[in-house]
């Protein structure tokens, strides 16, 4: 059984314990500072090619739409832009942290991050994904976007010790403010990296 989501109040009450998958119906916008939403293991969430647009004012903090996407979890189809707020240290627009195994995929998922003066990134915030200490899959994925100090574009200080990723075709376009000891694909990394991707 599917749960259906076609607003900013309907993507946060998503349960995926009792839906295990969640399909969105058209674009939304989140305007609050909630809480990244939980991914139980084996769900899904399809963004069915709509587009998630986080605008929650320059000063209010977000730590991502997910929590995790580990426990073999998977985000689909899914556009992203992040016109105004702050992504806080350690932690990514789409995904905080990826912290368990078994392995978690994100797949077809484009991340636009403004370049204006509505967006703030502290150090050690990540793009895509903020961290991964797990087996995390990113494939057909694309950022575009400014890069804060220490991350990437798609993980941001990378890979911890146990963390195993992998990315595949992907591209990142960086454009606007880049930091000092960045990396275009992944921030730093203690872990094992696999990519064959463009910047």
């Amino acid at each position: 059984m599917s749960y259906t989501i076609g607003s900013e109040t309907d993507f946060y009450n998503w349960d995926s314990l009792t839906y295990p998958e969640a399909n969105l119906t058209n674009n939304i916008t989140i305007s609050t500072a909630n809480a990244p939403v939980i991914m139980n293991s084996n769900s899904t969430f399809n963004g069915r090619n709509y587009t998630i647009d986080i605008d929650i004012g320059r000063t209010n903090i977000i730590d991502g739409l997910f929590t995790t996407v580990d426990n073999t979890c998977r985000i689909q189809n899914l556009y992203v832009t992040a016109t105004s707020g702050t992504i806080s240290s350690y932690n990514g627009w789409l995904v905080s942290s990826n912290l368990y195994n078994p392995a978690g995929l994100i797949i077809n998922v484009s991340l636009v991050v403004s370049t204006t003066v509505d967006v703030v990134l502290l150090d050690n915030s990540g793009g895509m994904v903020g961290r991964n200490n797990a087996i995390l899959t990113i494939d057909n994925c694309f950022y575009q976007g400014p890069i804060a100090q220490y991350s990437g574009g798609f993980i941001g200080p990378g890979a911890a010790l146990n963390g195993n990723t992998t990315i595949t075709s992907c591209f990142a376009n960086i454009v606007g403010n880049v930091s000092s000891n960045t990396g275009g694909i992944v921030g730093m990394s203690a872990g094992s990296i696999t990519y064959n991707c463009y910047i």
